[in-house]
């Protein structure tokens, strides 16, 4: 899938010349810049973290994309640290009507290692879950 997605973008992007080194570079490390409504089998949820590595108090967002799909009822993010700090927040979703990309920020991170979650639910179960470490320096 990756090469036939190589291929039709080096096709399509050739007669651009000069640009096409900008835009495979950003299609090649940010593939979800290319992304729509994922298709069956793909991923439903991915997490990202700005900053990764930051100094306390910290302030940490995350963005979660979320793929349209009829059983997304509830997308929850989180964090916590190896010294036992949590926060969390859930976000209701109307099914494949919810926007594709949530974004939530946490300040005043105390010191400590984290990992940020984020789980997509329907009514009744956890349909997918994905985690993101990252650090707040003293």
């Amino acid at each position: 899938m990756a090469q036939l997605a190589a291929r039709l973008l080096t096709g399509f992007l050739r007669p651009l010349a000069g640009s096409v080194g900008v835009i495979a570079c950003l299609a090649i490390s940010h593939p979800s810049l290319l992304a729509t409504n994922a298709p069956e089998g793909t991923t439903r949820l991915s997490l990202a973290i700005t900053p990764s590595h930051q100094f306390a108090p910290g302030t940490i967002q995350l963005m979660a994309k979320v793929s349209p799909n009829a059983d997304n009822r509830v997308l929850c993010l989180a964090v916590e640290s190896d010294t036992g700090y949590y926060r969390s927040s859930c976000i209701t979703l109307d099914a494949e009507q919810a926007p594709i990309t949530h974004q939530l920020r946490y300040g005043g991170l105390p010191e400590g290692q984290y990992k940020a979650y984020a789980e997509l639910r329907d009514n009744n179960r956890v349909l997918t879950q994905t985690s993101q470490p990252f650090q707040v320096l003293e």
